[in-house]
């Protein structure tokens, strides 16, 4: 080492600094940066572009690990050497491609951090010792870490730098991104599409800044072996691309996301309900009470001031109503020395917080279809127009559905409903996910009112000014999802009493960081879990809540992930076959449609000499043995449900995907839809299908009607067939036609 004053060679880092320090390789002379020393704790690289202003990125070594040290540490000094080395001939003497730009230092900074941290906690002792084995075994623990990692917004430091806390980074979607893959919807394992935005921003791309690293590696091995360093001795991913392992690996994120602890949900759901239970009258009147106020403000003053006096009188007097006839749940606005407007914005954003969580938790909702959801009041019900009720099918229920699009594994988006809650009918009292919804409603009303119609029309519009209350339509956005999802992490770390949570494996993260590392995702899992756990019937109807495609996706990726239930996902699965074939041997079977009615005809001989004798509980077991070893499975649908194993080589969707073969035991789940498993010898369908044909009918002969209303019908023959061919199936079922308003059905 040297500390000459001499101008450097590569790579050209921050202006205006003395160099202070040069490697000795062989003969040669090697710069390492202008601003920092070989042995420096921190690289400072410039990042700047020409017209961008300045951009350091300071790349800092001494960062701690999993066991508390730090890569400083006498017995990381080989590791820590290694990856110095790796990192200066990259940008200094790279042997594959373009030279590097210094500002892209920290995206790949913290790619090698990441395998760093990785190498350590795993007891890799240098780089030599990284094979196809160990990038696989690093692929599996990064699919791990993100399906625990929080958003961006809580590892992203502002001034561009890393530090020891901070993870600046791997969701930077300018850097990471896998070209054509970084912002499209891509397939969990089980064939369900997964948005982005559903888990928190994790792409593709991701992924591909931790995994490029080792293509990098693998590049630099000729560089590394001539400065005497031991280098990869084989390419990584069993000399797959990067981007064809990012993609795989996204695939794999939604299914090891975890449902929430039932710590942790039972905590944040019960905080959620208090919040709303004791805030949401006074805040309605406070913001309804402040528009009401400031009236409307002229469009050529939309800078007009909103704290006027009769407003700030209006905040400071009012007076919160008492919990439980004890002191008023806040102190007056203003009271504390802040500002009153910050205090109610605080406010209202927790109130819309809670409402989201309640809203999600208790219909398993993607947080994009609640953000679609519309605003408005129907004056009939009393109810939002998003929220519609009608009787359950014993009359005992009121079933209350919200309404709005959906658009996962559609090609465009379409309307569809969720159920929101139950209540005994006639009950007054609004079951609290439905009070979530009418509180979202009178809540943001002024704001929608406010804003442009576009926006205005949706049911959770957003305050787009930092602080305070909007008072011009510019001031009012359309949904954020990326904001909510933040919303129910802030509402988590105010609310959640954390002390009260007993520490255990599954709490430890969200305890530690206190909700930081909750996805919105989760919500998903954990309705799915809980409503199986209590029901393990009702898993058809978990898929038809989630609109699944099939029931494998349900079991697969949302009740088929806790390893406590997956035996009962078997054992229900199980059940239900063997009380298929029983119905049917006793002739006690609901009526039925399909070719497979048919085709089990040639079966029933056999099985009756099975259960001759027995009573149903007998006959069961003996029917489920005789399943359980023909390995005859029912796959159900909203539309039907079918059985491969009966006949594998007869599967209409295996034919029209060309996977026929005599050991299929499932369907082909990639072409399995309506018009082609109606034609198909394994189907079936049943009464318990009757809501779906009944919608299915009433969809397209209204879009028939309509079109042909107009002269068009013949353009929209296809809805038409779909119609009559649902209207066969209803009339087949039993069931009853529903009445539509038409003159003239062509």
């Amino acid at each position: 080492m040297t500390d000459s004053r001499r101008k450097i060679r590569y790579p050209t880092l921050a202006k205006g600094a003395l160099p202070l320090a040069d490697v000795n390789v062989g003969d040669k002379v090697i710069w390492v940066s202008s601003v920092s020393r070989w042995t420096d704790r921190k690289w400072v690289f410039d990042g700047r572009l020409v017209g961008a202003g300045t951009n350091t990125v300071t790349c800092i070594w001494d960062f701690k690990l999993h066991d508390g040290t730090s890569l400083f540490d006498p017995q990381h000094s080989r590791l820590l050497n290694e990856a110095r080395h790796f990192f200066w001939s990259l940008y200094s003497a790279r042997r594959v491609g373009r030279q590097l730009k210094s500002g892209g230092a920290g995206s790949i900074f913290s790619g090698l951090r990441r395998l760093l941290k990785w190498m350590v906690e795993h007891d890799y002792a240098g780089f030599d010792e990284l094979n196809n084995r160990a990038s696989a075994r690093f692929c599996d623990w990064l699919v791990d870490f993100y399906a625990m990692k929080a958003d961006e917004n809580d590892f992203t430091d502002d001034s561009g730098s890393l530090d020891d806390d901070t993870e600046l980074d791997e969701l930077d979607q300018a850097d990471a991104a896998v070209k054509g893959n970084d912002s499209s919807e891509f397939l969990s394992d089980d064939g369900e599409a997964v948005d982005p935005e559903d888990i928190g921003g994790v792409t593709p791309g991701t992924f591909s800044r931790s995994l490029s690293v080792w293509c990098y590696l693998w590049e630099q091995r000729f560089a590394m072996s001539k400065l005497g360093i031991g280098a990869m001795q084989e390419a990584p991913f069993f000399g797959r691309s990067v981007n064809k392992v990012s993609i795989e690996l996204s695939t794999k994120l939604p299914v090891r996301i975890p449902a929430l602890p039932d710590a942790v949900a039972i905590s944040l759901m019960n905080a959620a309900h208090e919040f709303i239970a004791m805030t949401a009258n006074d805040l309605i009147e406070l913001v309804n009470g402040l528009y009401q106020i400031r009236g409307t403000t002229p469009e050529d003053k939309p800078d007009a001031p909103p704290d006027t006096p009769e407003v700030s009188a209006f905040l400071r007097n009012f007076r919160f109503s008492a919990v439980e006839g004890g002191l008023p749940w806040h102190d007056p606005l203003g009271s504390r020395g802040s500002s009153a407007f910050a205090e109610l914005r605080r406010l209202v954003d927790e109130l819309v917080d809670a409402c989201v969580i309640t809203a999600q938790g208790e219909t398993g909702m993607r947080i994009g279809e609640l953000s679609a959801l519309l605003g408005g009041m129907n004056e009939q019900t009393g109810l939002p127009s998003c929220v519609t009720v009608r009787p359950s099918k014993t009359g005992m229920l009121d079933l209350y559905y919200l309404n709005s699009k959906l658009t996962k594994l559609r090609p465009a988006p379409v309307n569809e409903e969720w159920l929101l809650a139950a209540a005994p009918r006639g009950t007054t009292e609004q079951p609290d996910a439905v009070r979530a919804v009418v509180v979202l409603e009178q809540l943001l009303a002024p704001l929608r009112a406010l804003a442009d119609p576009q926006i205005g029309q949706y049911l959770i519009v957003t305050i787009g000014v930092p602080s305070g209350f909007p008072i011009s339509r510019s001031g009012v956005t359309e949904p954020n999802n990326h904001l909510l999802r933040l919303g129910q992490k802030d509402f988590a770390r105010s609310f959640v009493d954390w002390h009260e949570i007993p520490m255990t494996e599954e709490t430890r993260p969200y305890k530690k960081s206190r909700g930081k590392c909750i996805r919105t995702h989760q919500w998903r899992k954990t309705y799915a879990q809980y409503v199986f756990q209590v029901n393990k019937r009702m898993l058809p109807a978990i898929a038809r809540q989630f609109k699944h495609l099939a029931l494998a996706m349900t079991e697969g990726a949302y009740v088929g992930t806790s390893a406590s239930l997956i035996t009962g996902v078997a054992e229900f699965n199980r059940n239900l076959t063997s009380d298929f074939f029983l119905s049917r041997v006793r002739g006690t079977s609901s009526k039925q449609e399909g070719r497979l009615a048919k085709l089990m005809e040639q079966y029933l001989p056999e099985l009756r000499k099975i259960v001759e004798g027995m009573d149903d509980n007998k006959a069961r077991g003996a029917i489920d043995a005789w399943c359980r070893n023909r390995d005859m499975k029912i796959f159900f649908h909203g539309y039907g449900q079918c059985i491969p194993a009966i006949a594998p080589l007869q599967a209409e969707c295996h034919k029209r995907a060309q996977t026929v073969h005599w050991a299929n035991k499932a369907p082909n789940f990639a072409h399995r839809e309506p018009s082609i498993c109606t034609g198909c010898y394994l189907f079936l369908a049943g009464e318990q299908n009757i809501d779906h044909w009944t919608k299915r009918y009433v969809d397209n002969k209204v879009i028939w009607l309509k079109a042909n209303a107009v002269g068009r019908g013949n353009e929209f023959r296809v809805a038409k067939i779909r119609a009559d061919q649902a209207k066969s199936y209803l009339l087949s079922l039993g069931a009853t036609l529903p009445e539509l308003e038409t003159t003239d059905e062509g």
